[in-house]
């Protein structure tokens, strides 16, 4: 019998979901070398639709695994074969935006049908979801449809039809996750779960930073850039563990997991930006992209933050420090053309300290999440 109620209160991750969750370190990798090979406005813009598809993928998967999953010898091997469209994701995403966009397509097709395929088999034996289980299929449906058909047209036609599928998917999430009731989450086990992706897009943002360290000349520039990158991963770790990371129960549970997928994509691209800004740490000052990359990402991942908190219902003392800090951050962007690369990551590790010092201050230093909530 497939799951559809939460369970109890010690459910974890299964040894099949963290195998799945391999084929993604590849597919953020591969992604991320998107904006790493062009940092302009543009590159950012296709780094940011290629990576968001390849992560609300694995959000979907979580979901379905959630609710219905059997960890049978059918359900491995159909994840199985998911991990196989994913590689293929993975390894046409770095050419997404050229020749490589009807592998990545068809690719991205083929792990779609794969999930519509579970859900076919989940309205076969869970009865009493069928209406919702419906919504899931003819929703995907139409979003793989899109996506097939973005592969007989070229350039931003191909591109609106990409956009136009991840929104027709998100509206059949919301309507769907709405008519499950009781059987939409087990938020103990989605917290978990967006704790781990959280961990491999750090880790991606971890081999960046050791990436832009080779051939360089350790000069004090390098090494002052090097700390303060140090800075930045450990308060993003310590900011999203104890007091992001909550998931809430029912339809907040849907915007909290959609809140992540910002934080994951800001993330990614600091890390790119920490490989420039290690690159260029003697330079003068660092070039417009990479201050925009770092600066700005690290203004994204406060806007994730702040949805996050949002929809696990925290109040405005825990949210209001967030869009301030990120008005400085893009002030820094936008008018800190003078600024070498040491002083654009110290200003961004110096920003993210600041919120981490306001929150551990005023919520306390342990089990932070809690406490954020409990506080409000």
């Amino acid at each position: 019998m497939l799951r559809t109620k939460e369970g109890d209160g010690d459910r974890r991750s299964t040894w099949t979901e963290l195998f799945f969750d391999l084929v993604f370190v590849a597919a953020v990798s591969r992604t991320s070398q998107i904006l790493a090979g062009d940092p302009s406005g543009a590159g950012a813009a296709w780094f940011a639709l290629v990576f968001v598809a390849v992560t609300w993928t694995w959000t979907n998967y979580v979901m379905y695994t959630d609710r219905f999953d059997t960890d049978d010898v059918p359900h491995r091997l159909t994840k199985a074969a998911a991990m196989v469209g994913v590689a293929g994701l993975a390894y046409t995403a770095t050419d997404a935006r050229g020749g490589g966009a009807v592998e990545f397509a068809l690719a991205y097709v083929a792990v779609r049908l794969v999930l519509i395929g579970l859900y076919v088999r989940a309205w076969r034996h869970v009865i009493e979801v069928r209406s919702a289980i419906t919504v899931y299929i003819v929703g995907f449906s139409l979003g793989a449809a899109c996506w097939a058909a973005s592969v007989f047209v070229e350039g931003e036609w191909r591109a609106a039809l990409w956009f136009a599928a991840l929104v027709i998917e998100a509206l059949t999430v919301v309507v769907g996750w709405s008519r499950l009731g009781e059987a939409a989450a087990a938020a103990e086990h989605l917290e978990e779960r967006a704790g781990q992706f959280t961990l491999i897009v750090l880790g991606e943002a971890v081999i960046r930073a050791v990436d832009g360290l080779d051939g360089v000349h350790w000069t004090g520039s390098v090494v002052l850039t090097a700390l303060s990158v140090v800075v930045v991963i450990v308060s993003i770790w310590w900011l999203t563990f104890d007091f992001v990371q909550k998931v809430p129960s029912g339809l907040r549970a849907l915007g909290a997991l959609s809140g992540h997928i910002p934080t994951y994509t800001a993330i990614a691209a600091l890390g790119v930006g920490f490989e420039l800004a290690l690159h260029h740490a003697d330079h003068a000052a660092l070039f417009e992209a990479g201050r925009w990359i770092l600066c700005g990402g690290a203004a994204l991942y406060l806007v994730g933050v702040t949805c996050v908190a949002v929809a696990g219902g925290h109040g405005v003392r825990s949210i209001a420090v967030h869009p301030m800090t990120a008005v400085v951050l893009l002030a820094v962007a936008a008018f800190g053309s003078s600024f070498p690369a040491p002083a654009v990551v110290a200003v961004v590790a110096a920003a993210l300290v600041a919120e981490l010092l306001y929150k551990g201050t005023v919520f306390g230093w342990t089990g932070g999440a809690a406490a954020v909530s409990g506080a409000e």
